[in-house]
This record gives C-alpha cells, sequence and structure tokens, in this order.
C-alpha cells in the first residue's frame, strides 16, 4: 500500500469544498480519509513541533502538483475517520 496527501474535491451540505486529505492505494484500489487532514500532529516527546509542523506542511505542498481526485461521484464511503 502507498499513501500520501492529495486535494479531494467533495460535496458537503451542498457546498463544493476542496480539502487536503491523507490518500491511500492498493491493489484493491484507492481511498481516502472522509475528513480533512488536521495540521498539526502533536510531536514525539524529544521533536520540536515547528519542525513536525514544516515536514508536514512540505508533504501537503506535494498534493498540490498532483491531480485533483473527483470525490464528488464516489459511491462508496471513504477510508479512514
Amino acid at each position: 500500500m502507498t499513501w500520501n496527501y492529495r486535494v479531494v474535491k467533495t460535496i458537503r451540505d451542498g457546498e463544493l469544498i476542496y480539502g487536503i486529505h491523507e490518500n491511500y492505494q492498493s491493489d484493491a484500489g484507492e481511498g481516502w480519509t472522509e475528513n480533512p487532514i488536521r495540521v498539526y500532529e502533536a510531536a514525539e516527546d524529544n521533536e520540536d513541533p515547528i519542525a513536525s509542523l514544516r515536514s508536514q506542511l512540505q508533504w501537503m505542498m506535494l498534493a498540490l502538483d498532483k491531480p485533483v481526485i473527483d470525490g464528488t461521484e464516489e459511491t462508496e464511503t471513504p477510508t479512514g475517520d
């Protein structure tokens, strides 16, 4: 299974939303988290929280160079939370 961040276009409560989601690809297909990810994740005890945030944001920036996933026509429930 591979993992990355991707921009996903969805419709929620009648509103078109673009969000950065965790995206998973496997032999069984592709899925993504239902809700956009939180930008800040608690850092390890010995990890600088700003460095952790910077690293996560850098991974998210890579999502902007990939095609947008169209979740507006998805019939199955996305994976994750």
